[in-house]
């Protein structure tokens, strides 16, 4: 787990979570102008979904940050607060990936009903069964995750959370590694299928495709931070296997490396996505007043 360690930098991690807390009222912002002023709640349901999601994300880190500068001078390695710790950072993490896979679910959905058109099965209702099973392994993951944090809140089993730690890390990291990858493919397929073809709004809306171009720059962006995600992260279990014997909320980690990886890894891809969904379809008065 990556955090940082004393000194100068424990003011940054201030800075970081106000940042975060900005970003919460971001999405919070969207996701209440989605709901008020917009009636077309199916197809802006990814938009619905992402934001519901990020808000509650943002609001985690932001809360972690403004907590861990203090805390982590009194809290005792093997406690239960510690352990919550633990939990909380890989929490706040694990819904960071939701929000962006359940985004790469859409984007695949979006190139399907493009590619294959309106009269196929959808994309989600012929992977239905793998999404359930990968939902529920990553479901049972997390609870099996939160169950040893709390069995494991004594000084005996500091070695144990140690290796709880790392695999979650190390899962995390892989998931993070398959998103962006995903970007990166479902992104330029889309670049070039929406060069090749012309869509036209159905609604009577003025809401129009993505542009190709901006398409390809979310999809590069997202892949650039998550896969730097991924192996910042494994660089980080490398080095804390190296000083296995302190294991403590402190981390040492270069300074430059630590603000790289929360800037890159969570700031800046949320940024870019927040600003990428932030039109929405013109509101019509007469279509929202049918219901």
């Amino acid at each position: 787990m990556i955090i940082f360690l004393n000194g100068f930098a424990s003011y940054l991690e201030y800075v970081l979570g106000v940042i975060e807390l900005l970003l919460f009222f971001a999405a919070l912002f969207q996701l209440a102008r989605i709901h008020l002023y917009t009636n077309d709640s199916k197809r802006l349901l990814p938009k619905k979904v992402f934001h519901a999601i990020i808000m509650v994300t943002m609001l985690l880190k932001s809360l972690f940050f403004f907590a861990h500068p203090t805390l982590e001078t009194i809290v005792k390695p093997g406690s239960l607060a510690f352990n919550f710790f633990l939990v909380w950072f890989e929490l706040s993490s694990v819904f960071f990936f939701l929000a962006y896979f359940m985004l790469l679910l859409f984007w695949a959905d979006f190139y399907d009903h493009l590619a294959r058109g309106p009269a196929r099965s959808s994309f989600f209702h012929r992977v239905r069964i793998v999404l359930v099973v990968f939902f529920t392994i990553l479901a049972a993951l997390v609870v099996t995750l939160i169950i040893l944090a709390f069995w494991w809140s004594t000084d005996q089993y500091i070695s144990h959370m140690f290796i709880v730690d790392e695999v979650s890390e190390a899962i995390v990291s892989v998931l993070f590694l398959g998103t962006g990858t995903g970007f990166l493919f479902y992104g330029f397929r889309l670049y070039f299928l929406l060069k090749r073809i012309r869509i036209a709004p159905s609604d009577g809306t003025s809401s129009s495709p993505p542009e190709p171009h901006k398409v390809t720059l979310v999809a590069t962006g997202c892949t650039v931070c998550f896969i730097s995600r991924a192996v910042i992260s494994l660089y980080s279990m490398r080095k804390s296997m190296d000083s296995r014997d302190d294991f403590s909320l402190k981390f040492d980690t270069p300074l430059i490396l630590e603000v790289t990886y929360f800037v890159v890894t969570d700031i800046l891809p949320t940024i870019l996505m927040l600003v990428f969904l932030r039109r929405l379809p013109k509101w019509n008065g007469s279509t929202r007043s049918k219901n």
